[in-house]
């Protein structure tokens, strides 16, 4: 979160460099705030990565698991504009609720074991290659950061909750709907969870 803030700070109160300038190559939240801004340590993007945003337990880089932590995917979202906004639109500006919006979380995939910067963070796809999903690598918990700093660890079925009020805050689901969440025991057991209110 510091390295973020001190981003923000630099560039007008925008948060990420979402999308690049063609609008159509991804910019990685790791790499852009790696050695050459001087918001993360290393002396190159690769060491930025390992240090600070891998998960360090060796069992979530194993068996084709990329363990990296996932940045919550905005794109194709209709967020409320209290939520999350795009500016210009290259850049992520977060709205006024800060403390409902999950921003990154404990996460896996299973679509390469290398470690090649933050995964884009989708509990709700059930598309297990392409997408990171909550998993519980620490003692059964799974940590989620939100937009205004705090910290919060929790199970699978807590975070699937979060998850869900977190839809309703940004207005993309309706009380009452149901969803599925998807994410992975501290087993490595792909589990879904459905949730309704």
């Amino acid at each position: 979160m510091s390295a973020i803030n001190l981003y923000s700070n630099d560039w007008d109160g925008n948060w990420i460099l979402f999308i690049g300038k063609d609008k159509s190559n991804w910019s990685w939240f790791s790499s852009l705030l790696a050695a050459k801004n001087k918001y993360l340590p290393g002396k190159d993007t690769e060491t930025a990565i390992k240090l600070v945003v891998s998960c360090p337990d060796p069992k979530w880089r194993n068996e084709g698991m990329n363990g990296a932590y996932g940045l919550m995917a905005h794109n194709n979202v209709n967020w409320s504009e209290e939520f999350a906004t795009f500016e210009t639109p290259y850049w992520l500006r977060i709205g006024k609720m800060g403390s409902q919006h999950l921003i990154f979380s404990d996460s896996v995939h299973t679509s390469s074991g290398k470690i090649n910067g933050m995964n884009f963070f989708r509990p709700g796809e059930p598309d297990l290659k392409s997408r990171g999903k909550f998993v519980e690598k620490h003692a059964g918990k799974n940590n989620m950061v939100f937009a205004d700093g705090h910290v919060k660890s929790a199970s699978l079925n807590e975070c699937a909750e979060d998850y869900y009020e977190h839809r309703i805050a940004a207005k993309v689901n309706q009380r009452g709907d149901s969803i599925n969440v998807y994410g992975y025991t501290s087993q490595g057991v792909h589990k879904k969870i459905t949730v309704k209110k």
